[in-house]
């Protein structure tokens, strides 16, 4: 079984407040290549993910990422779970899903 290292055990602004638009980025980890999978779930299922992940998410959750290091390797892959799918360019589920992948390149926010 591969070790993994779990990082940022799990980006979760999303499911406990919204972002602020005076918020900075941070990096937290380089990152140079991740494998990103994509979870399109319904919202039951993402806070159940979230719980899961020994996260309280809000009822109104967005999303969430988990990004892990494998300690043997150093690869990264990210967990992105997304509970609708884009529709416009800039809707909610865009900007969630490039907030998430913000947060697959290691950067971070308070």
């Amino acid at each position: 079984m591969r070790r993994a290292a779990l990082l940022c055990y799990v980006w979760s602004l999303p499911l406990t407040a919204p972002a602020g638009a005076s918020e900075l980025w941070t990096v937290v980890e380089e990152v140079p290549t991740v494998t990103v999978r994509i979870h399109w779930v319904s919202r039951v299922e993402l806070l159940a993910a979230a719980r899961e992940l020994g996260q309280r998410p809000q009822t109104t959750a967005l999303a969430f990422s988990v990004l892990r290091k494998n300690v043997d390797t150093g690869s990264y892959t990210c967990d992105v779970y997304m509970p609708s799918r884009p529709i416009r360019t800039w809707d909610k589920p865009t900007t969630s899903l490039g907030h998430e992948l913000a947060h697959c390149l290691g950067f971070t926010h308070e």
